[in-house]
């Protein structure tokens, strides 16, 4: 069965002046939320299973997550953690099944992409959403994966390490 690969990245960035609502949060959990002050639609959830670890990040699944979005069901939503504890990005995995209906979900919340490129076996789509980038990335493969990031973080690292006055 043929299957497509998605990748969505969110990354803080300036905005080019679309109309649409920012993309603040995934599922009320903002962008830089600490892992300890985690909560979803307002309740506490205690319920984040560890499931890996990068050089610089960790990775946590909710225990009783709704997979789906819109008609979209998907296999896994990860919520991933910077190195100081700070959420940034969401994975989202599921089977190429559902590409369409991604696909079509992000044409009607975001519209028509700002950028489109097209490499081998790849096309991306690149929307500027206030100060959030949004990249799908589509390719052949056996399921598809979505990320969600912020770049909240990096730019705050950017900020603390130009500024200084001690040389």
């Amino acid at each position: 069965m043929k299957k497509i690969k998605i990748i969505f990245l969110f990354l803080f960035a300036t905005a080019i002046g679309w109309t649409q609502e920012e993309v603040d949060s995934f599922r009320g959990l903002a962008w830089n939320t600490p892992i300890e002050a985690v909560a979803f639609d307002n309740e506490k959830d205690i319920d984040l299973i560890h499931r890996g670890r990068s050089a610089t990040s960790n990775y946590y699944e909710r225990r009783y997550e709704n997979l789906t979005i819109g008609t979209a069901v998907l296999e896994n939503i990860l919520y991933v953690f910077d190195e100081n504890d700070l959420f940034y990005k969401v994975i989202l995995s599921g089977d190429a099944s559902v590409n369409e209906d991604m696909e079509y979900i992000l044409l009607q919340r975001f519209g028509k992409p700002d950028k489109r490129l097209r490499k081998n076996t790849k096309s991306i789509r690149v929307w500027n959403v206030g100060e959030v980038d949004i990249i799908l990335s589509e390719q052949k493969s056996k399921d598809f994966v979505v990320h969600f990031q912020s770049n909240e973080a990096e730019e705050k690292f950017e900020k603390d390490n130009t500024t200084i006055d001690d040389f």
